[in-house]
């Protein structure tokens, strides 16, 4: 069970890092055009 859980999370947190990989450039450089 503990295994499953430790995929699970790790599958997650690889999930949000690539979708922070797309979502954060397009952010900053909205922020960078507003400064």
């Amino acid at each position: 069970m503990k295994r499953i859980f430790a995929l699970v999370l790790l599958a997650v947190t690889l999930g949000s890092a690539l979708g922070g990989c797309i979502v954060v450039p397009e952010g900053g450089y909205h922020y960078h055009e507003r400064y």
